[in-house]
Formats: structure tokens, sequence, C-alpha cells
């Protein structure tokens, strides 16, 4: 087959399809994420003129988002349970900077995007989907609601183990980018699944590569280096010590949370051992209560046995006087005849 501009471009453009995942637990996770995606929060690497351009599907709001989820929620799930995925769609950034980024096939690819998250969860569990315009690389943020076929809350059924994370990523890539000319990430890799956070993060820090027009990509199969192309390699230098400055900055930043990961353990240590004396003294005082409270029940049941002693004895005086009486008036009954007319004289 006859080399064509398109292979040549093919073979010098290295553009991929990404595809991120984040777990969100708990309805403040949602939330927090929902009042970021719809720039609720104040979000500083966005341009406040270029957000109206921004697009919306479903839920538009972290209000809304709230609602739709809670509606879907099953009754009984469990505590740890993942109640939404936040899916992120992009690709590199040259793939929205050359004449790939058209508005057109931007649209296309998104939209392929989320085609493909409505077959793999079920439409109706797509409960909102934000194309961001207004930051320096485009991307749609999708939130789904991890239900199986037997409508229970399962998370693990879509991001269960690097198995099923490895498939995801090669199906995302048949499905919507192969048919953009978008390569897959390495396979196998053993590199790291960013957080979406920090995705972000370094997607809008890294400085962006001029694209190179066809000629310099067809030149540069020659050999031949134009202008453009010398300075696609100084960018390409800045990028590399951009990545470096990045990784210094990450382990600086891994020490500050180390130091203060290791005061807040030292601070909730002290606030355990606090709580453990009071427990020892609270068990203390609740030991001598007991105490007390044997004391008393014994002092009442030596009273109650005592009480029950005297009534008993009480009743048996009783007894003996009820007799005494009855005695008396039979004696008085039968008294001699004789003996009553001499008393009578």
């Amino acid at each position: 087959m006859p080399w064509t501009l398109r292979h040549l471009r093919g073979a010098c453009d290295m553009s991929f399809c990404i595809l991120r995942t984040k777990k969100l637990k708990g309805i403040g996770a949602v939330a927090s994420s929902g009042r970021h995606t719809f720039r609720e929060d104040v979000t500083p690497n966005a341009d406040p003129a270029r957000t109206p351009k921004n697009r919306i599907v479903g839920a538009n709001s972290s209000a809304s988002l709230l609602g739709a989820l809670r509606s879907l929620l099953p009754e009984k799930r469990r505590k740890d349970a993942v109640l939404a995925i936040e899916y992120l769609i992009t690709a590199s950034p040259e793939f929205f900077q050359d004449e790939h980024g058209a508005n057109a096939t931007r649209s296309e690819f998104f939209n392929a995007g989320l085609r493909f998250l409505r077959l793999r969860h079920g439409e109706k569990n797509i409960i909102s989907a934000a194309l961001h315009l207004d930051e320096k690389t485009p991307h749609l943020v999708v939130y789904a609601v991890p239900l199986n076929a037997d409508g229970k809350l399962c998370a693990k059924d879509f991001l269960g183990g690097r198995a099923k994370l490895t498939q995801l990523q090669s199906d995302f890539h048949d499905v919507v980018g192969k048919s953009f000319g978008l390569h897959r990430g390495v396979r196998g890799s053993r590199a790291s699944h960013q957080d979406i956070k920090k995705f972000y993060s370094n997607m809008q820090d890294q400085p962006q590569l001029q694209p190179l027009s066809t000629l310099d990509k067809v030149a540069g199969i020659f050999r031949f280096k134009t202008k453009a192309s010398k300075q696609r390699e100084e960018q390409e230098i800045q990028m590399v010590a951009h990545a470096h400055a990045n990784s210094r900055q990450a382990m600086l930043q891994v020490k500050a949370e180390q130091t203060w990961l290791s005061e807040k353990v030292a601070a909730e240590r002290d606030r355990s051992d606090r709580l453990e004396n009071r427990i020892a003294e609270e068990q203390s005082t609740a030991f001598k209560l007991a105490q007390e409270l044997r004391s008393s029940k014994a002092l009442a049941d030596a009273q109650r046995q005592q009480a029950i002693a005297l009534y008993k004895q009480n009743q048996q005086l009783r007894t003996v006087n009820v007799q005494s009486d009855n005695s008396t008036n039979k004696e008085l009954q039968h008294v001699d005849p004789k003996s009553k007319s001499g008393l009578a004289r």
C-alpha cells in the first residue's frame, strides 16, 4: 500500500486516548466532586470567560447530582459501598491542537466516549456528563451509579482488579480511540493509576507542544529539521525539565504529607491515651458504685428478712392472743348455776 499523508501523520503522531476512573464513597465525596465539576467551587485552572462554553447532559449541579444519585440507590447497601464512579475521558493535548481538534471531531470523540459508558453501565445509571472546555485540555466528566444486573451496588463488577481495569482500557481504545487514530497506553504497564484529581493538575500544568504541520512531519521522516521541528525539540526539552521539577515537587509534597501524617498520628495517640485514662477513671468509679450498690442491696435484704421475721412473730402473737381470748369466753359460758345463785346472794 503506497504511503499517503495520512500514513505519514499517523507514523509521527503518538496521541493517546485517556480514560481515568475514581471511586466515590459517601454522599460527601460525590457532593465535593460535583461542586468542582459544575464550577460551584473556585477552579483556578479554569477560564471563567470560557466556562459558559461547557456542556452538560443530565444533572447540572451538585444538588441535582445528589438527587439523581439518591433516586437510584437501593435501600439496602453496605456502609462502605461505592456510590458512584467518576470517569474522565480525554486525549493527548496534541489531539485537540492539530487538524484532528476540529469542533466536529472533538464532539464525535466525546459523544463516542459517552456512548461507550452508557452501554457499559446502562443509560439510566449515567446520571450526569459534563464537557469541560474552559481548561487547557478539553475533557469529559461522567458520573455512573455502579448498579449490576441484580440492581445491587457493586463497583467490583466494573473496576475490580487489574485484569478488569486493563480490559476497560483495551475496550475503550478498541471502541472509541482507534476510530480517531488514537493509541492505547502501554499494555501491562506497572505505572500507578493516577487519581483523577492529580491527573487534572498534571494535565493543566504540563507545557503544551506546538503541533507540527504535515510538511514538518514528512521532513522529519527524511531526517531534515525544519524551524518548527527545532522549536518542537526545545519544547520537548522543556517538558522533560518540567517533569523533573514536578517529580521533585511531588517528593517534597510527599515528605510534607508524611510530616503532617506523623504529627496527626502523634496527636491521635495523645488523644487515645487521654481517652484510655478517662475510661480507666470511669471504670474505677463504676466499680466503686457497683460495690456500694451491692452493699446497699445486702443491707436492704437483711432489713427485709428482719421485717419478715418481725411480721411472722407478730402474727404468732396475734394468734396466741386470739386463742387465749376464745378460751376465756368458753370458761365464762360454762359457770355452775349454783355458783351463780351464791354470787347473786
